[in-house]
């Protein structure tokens, strides 16, 4: 059980981190 929920929190942090690339890249290189 726990195992599970900390792989969901890695999906959505990931898929967080993803979005934000797509909208502010130039932030994210500098």
């Amino acid at each position: 059980m726990n195992g599970d929920l900390s792989v969901i929190i890695g999906v959505v942090i990931l898929y967080l981190k993803m979005n934000a690339l797509k909208c502010n890249w130039k932030d994210f290189l500098l």
